[in-house]
């Protein structure tokens, strides 16, 4: 499984003209939770101390709540119930990895859903164990209790392990992307006109670096930026963990400007002003959407194409 898990990162892929390393814009426990490999490398780890609890623990140790009146042995009867959790638990991983894969998760949503899956699997293990050791009487509350702490103890060390080793990928990831950007800069030197924006997300992490004249214009989207540019002549989008007010800053004086709440704008790719009903609207290169400009930012767009305007000599 590790060597699985080695095999399927980004480490070794060529780079573009425009780089970008998709995976570096979200928070570290989404990445990891996104990832295909880490779930499988996380379910293997789960599955081997499951094992472990099994052949080495006392697993038997749930009897105490409950009286068994069949003739299975305890021992069995504890290996079919840990098989159903880790059935459930697959289930419920690949269920939120299809789920994130539809529609980005937030931290909120990965709490809530951990907090279902804890609930469910411990009514099924519970009753799972109930029925299969004969319907006998039980100690609910602490029968329950001690099943949920074992279903939260197994994930415990898998999930350590698997985390860390998926931001070592990353760090390896990231320093060879880091290293070959900056030979590739270093090879080509770049025009004044035409120089590199580099877009970081919070955690300072290197999310794209293309030429300013690739870059359309940045959307807000809650917690995130899309960033519009232009890869291979083709209209793209990146996610960004970052804030619209931290990249006004980081761009001060570069042709990237803010028109909008929602919006800034590379004004090198502006071919034309509009206005509208609403107010201006600004038509870009490379695409089709209209960007709107607020009031709070019109004077400064309209000062900044004036100052760009050199008027024609006037001639008698």
């Amino acid at each position: 499984m590790l060597l699985f898990w080695a095999k399927n990162t980004n480490i070794g892929r060529n780079m573009t003209s425009t780089i970008v390393h998709q995976p570096e814009n979200l928070p570290a426990t989404i990445r990891f939770l996104g990832h295909r490999d880490s779930v499988f490398l996380f379910l293997a780890l789960t599955s081997a101390f499951t094992i472990l609890l099994l052949v080495f623990g006392n697993p038997t140790a749930l009897f105490n709540y409950i009286d068994q009146r069949n003739s299975m042995s305890p021992l069995g009867v504890a290996a079919i119930c840990f098989a159903i959790g880790f059935i459930l638990l697959t289930f419920s991983r690949f269920l939120l990895l299809l789920f994130h894969r539809r529609r980005m998760l937030q931290h909120a949503t990965y709490y809530i859903w951990l907090i279902i899956e804890l609930l469910f699997c411990t009514s099924i293990i519970t009753l799972t164990l109930w029925a299969i050791s004969g319907g006998g009487t039980l100690r609910l509350t602490p029968l329950v209790t001690m099943v949920a702490i074992g279903y939260l103890v197994l994930q415990i060390i898998p999930y350590i392990i698997s985390f860390l080793i998926f931001q070592l990928g990353e760090a390896k990831t990231e320093l060879l992307h880091t290293q070959q950007l900056l030979e590739k800069q270093s090879a080509i030197a770049t025009p004044a006109a035409d120089r590199v924006f580099n877009f970081f997300n919070k955690a300072g992490h290197l999310a794209l670096s293309t030429k300013s004249s690739n870059v359309l214009y940045l959307e807000a989207a809650d917690n995130y930026v899309n960033i519009h540019y232009i890869n291979d002549d083709t209209e793209a989008t990146l996610l960004l963990f970052n804030s619209m007010k931290s990249l006004e800053t980081h761009f001060a004086d570069t042709p990237l400007v803010r028109c909008h709440r929602g919006f800034m704008v590379n004004v090198d790719n502006v071919h034309l002003i509009r206005k509208e009903s609403q107010g201006l609207v600004l038509e870009l290169n490379h695409t089709s959407r209209t960007i709107p400009v607020s009031k709070n930012y019109a004077d400064l767009i309209t000062d900044h194409f004036a100052s760009l305007t050199h008027p024609d000599p006037i001639s008698d």
